[in-house]
């Protein structure tokens, strides 16, 4: 990769930020990397390509929200996509191959309507343990009882285990 003062005094295209965001950025600060290099290879690059980074406005950006949704993904899809545009935008601003944040100006979709939070019933409890391979259990278990996500729970580590008090620190 060129340095970022090489970088600074030429027109950058969307393909060429996309590939330096994921190469110079996500590799490196981001366990899920691969989520966004597939997010912007399969939705967002065929959109803006090769459109230079000045061409890109929130009306563009709204086109694009438009376009996403009618090809019948979730608003909770689109605002992921938006998150890695204005991140890349922020990079943009940093190295200089842009003055403006167009994703600032776009206002992203309520997702009140996608959340799917219910309670298991007293039967439905016992029988999802049942159902779960002997190695899943405790996993599934810790959930249940600490409410904790399975990212939280797979992260743990045994410092932050007590056992004898029966406590997740």
């Amino acid at each position: 990769a060129k340095s970022p003062a090489l970088r600074k005094h030429r027109s950058v295209r969307f393909s060429e930020l996309a590939t330096i965001y994921i190469e110079d950025h996500a590799k490196l600060k981001k366990r899920s990397w691969k989520t966004d290099d597939y997010m912007l290879e399969r939705s967002v690059k065929p959109f803006f390509g090769e459109k230079l980074l000045a061409e890109i406005t929130p009306l563009e950006v709204e086109r694009w929200m438009r376009w996403r949704l009618e090809q019948g993904v979730t608003k909770t899809t689109v605002n992921r996509g938006l998150q890695i545009l204005k991140k890349m935008f922020n990079i943009a601003i940093g190295e200089g191959f842009t003055t403006e944040n167009p994703i600032r100006k776009v206002k992203m979709f309520s997702e009140r309507e996608n959340l799917k939070e219910r309670i298991l019933t007293e039967d439905e409890e016992p029988r999802l343990i049942e159902a779960c391979p002997d190695y899943l259990r405790p996993v599934v278990l810790a959930a249940l009882h600490t409410g904790m996500r399975r990212g939280e729970i797979l992260g743990l580590e045994w410092a932050q285990v007590d056992l004898e008090k029966r406590m997740i620190k």
